[in-house]
């Protein structure tokens, strides 16, 4: 729902951060349909998205990628109206980082951006969805001076704002 929400509300909705789900009108890679039902309102919506690698439950190709590259796409018509790849599909960044909570969670972290905005964050551990919903819902990183992964998510959500100038935009 989330990713409905974001093509159907983009001004009210700053920032998307699907968990799990599928990608809007399901498979559109390339954004259109999405782009489409934003209609006058259009504009890019920055999404983190974290997916397990492993994940049976929820694919890593099928579903958390397929958000990103979706996402990435609206955006890139969202832009300036068309497709033309004025956002990257390929990272602005990657690194590698573990998290400090009860069960040592490793990360690789892309970053995507465009124009100097930050419209992007697929993180993808090697744990499958019962691992990383469980520590995404339960991180006891967030009491902790650790940062864990709801903070990384909020810090995401909170540089972006509706009607205000987002955190690494011109």
């Amino acid at each position: 729902m989330t990713t409905v929400m974001g093509a159907t509300y983009p001004d009210l909705y700053a920032a998307i951060a699907p968990s799990a789900g599928a990608p809007y009108a399901v498979f559109d890679a390339s954004g259109q349909r999405a782009y489409q039902e934003m209609g006058p309102r259009a504009r890019p919506v920055p999404a983190f998205i974290l997916q397990g690698a492993l994940d049976e439950i929820s694919n890593y190709v099928v579903v958390g990628r397929a958000n990103m590259l979706q996402g990435l796409g609206t955006d890139d018509y969202a832009d300036d109206g068309s497709a033309n790849f004025s956002v990257s599909r390929l990272p602005s960044g990657t690194e590698l980082s573990v998290l400090k909570t009860d069960v040592p969670l490793p990360l690789v972290g892309e970053h995507y951006t465009a124009h100097g905005c930050d419209l992007g964050r697929f993180l993808s551990s090697p744990y499958e969805h019962l691992i990383n919903g469980a520590l995404f819902y339960f991180d006891s990183g967030l009491g902790c001076q650790d940062v864990g992964l709801q903070r990384l998510l909020m810090g995401f959500l909170l540089a972006h704002r509706v009607g205000g100038v987002h955190q690494g935009c011109g």
